[in-house]
């Protein structure tokens, strides 16, 4: 049995315990003023003297802006204060449904694509046996590392990164991807993935605090930009720095689908319109709170995004309406049924680059610009005059129940 002066803490661990930030103890641990202890395979860990060290001396380890810093701790923070400030903390989503075929790999890969043709530094993580998005790293080849080896032989997930596209890295899977399912069973170690990006983070640098070119302007064009191909030199090379971690998560929920939300911020929800979707939306968030209930973390719903749309079905406005009247504030607009997606997968390819003229790809891309962030005109984006309807819908039920 471990005695308590031998007890150590995973970083996530040790922050819950302490009641501050992965990221404030990834600070401190760059500054000196709380270093993390490395294990032979180079991970952060704590131990319980330091839990002792920090009760006795909380003084020495507040916030940036707490006043009761040692002088020499207060030296370091506030010559690095104002960078901390400006940077700009990697998003990580994951793109979930509980229901398998509801475009998650489709969305997941799209997103992923199209945000790094934006200029943002993006990695998709495929969680999926089938591997359809690790095939965007065609026509380079992988081996190893991968997602399996990542979780179950505690490889860093930046070894397993390889860059598919510029500015685009995916962590492929395999098909022994059951071992990492049953790892994280046989462990009962659904933070592995938490552990991982927390290393991930600590070994990244600090963001780019320069906006990129395009986001103040008033409108952008999606034709102006390009997903650029990488050379076989280029795909061996890993990221600097991240702005985006895409979970794509398997087709059916298992231990690795709750790894991957708890090591996540965010949750995109692709659903297909169908008889009582919102009902089953709902359930889900359910599911997802049970899950968080007893875990000091919050997941941001980012959207619903209604997929797969197609306006032949009699009821698909009704659906659609449906689901914008239970959720009116997360829905975002509808990616609709389109070959171009389909096809481009059946030639590892995203939409935007089998054919950017295609509804879908236009689609796919504003869906992007908005998960970014940016509020101005999508030119070549309009609304769709069924979709339009369905929301008109929604608002007019809303005011009758008023």
């Amino acid at each position: 049995m471990v005695s308590m002066e031998e007890k150590i803490y995973k970083p996530r661990e040790f922050a819950r315990l302490i009641g501050h930030s992965v990221f404030t103890l990834q600070r401190w641990d760059r500054l000196g003023i709380l270093k993390a202890k490395r294990s032979p395979t180079n991970r952060r860990y704590y131990t319980h003297q330091q839990y002792l060290d920090f009760l006795g001396k909380r003084e020495a380890y507040p916030h940036s802006e707490d006043p009761h810093l040692e002088e020499s701790a207060y030296t370091a923070q506030s010559s690095h204060y104002h960078a901390f400030q400006r940077r700009k903390q990697m998003r990580i989503i994951t793109i979930y449904n509980k229901k398998g075929g509801t475009g998650k790999t489709s969305c997941a890969t799209n997103l992923a694509a199209n945000l790094a043709a934006l200029g943002f530094k993006v990695a998709l993580l495929d969680g999926d046996e089938q591997a359809n998005a690790s095939m965007l790293t065609l026509p380079h080849r992988y081996q190893r590392p991968t997602l399996t080896h990542v979780v179950s032989e505690n490889v860093p997930l930046l070894d397993a990164m390889y860059q598919a596209r510029r500015n685009l890295w995916i962590v492929p899977a395999d098909m022994h991807l059951t071992r990492a399912v049953e790892y994280i069973h046989g462990q009962q170690d659904f933070d592995v993935l938490c552990d991982r990006v927390d290393d991930l983070q600590a070994d990244l640098e600090e963001s780019a605090s320069e906006e990129l070119p395009w986001w103040n302007k008033p409108e952008v064009r999606p034709r102006d930009f390009k997903i650029e191909p990488t050379t076989q030199e280029e795909f061996h090379t890993h990221p600097d720095y991240l702005d985006f971690l895409i979970f794509d998560n398997p087709p059916n929920p298992n231990a690795l689908t709750t790894a991957m939300l708890y090591a996540s911020q965010e949750v995109l929800i692709p659903v297909e319109l169908e008889e009582y979707a919102y009902q089953g939306l709902a359930q889900m968030f359910e599911d997802i709170q049970r899950k968080f209930r007893r875990r000091q973390q919050k997941l941001k719903i980012t959207g619903i995004v209604p997929f797969k749309v197609n306006h032949t079905g009699a009821l698909t406005v009704d659906y659609l309406s449906s689901v914008w009247r239970a959720f009116p504030t997360l829905t975002t607009f509808s990616v609709h049924t389109d070959k171009t997606i389909p096809n481009a997968q059946a030639y590892q390819k995203t939409s935007f680059e089998e054919d950017r003229s295609s509804r879908g790809a236009k689609e796919l891309f504003a869906l992007a610009l908005r998960i970014a962030g940016y509020q101005g005109k999508i030119v070549g984006f309009d609304d769709c005059k069924h979709c339009a309807h369905a929301r008109e819908l929604a608002q007019q039920a809303e005011v009758v129940e008023v």
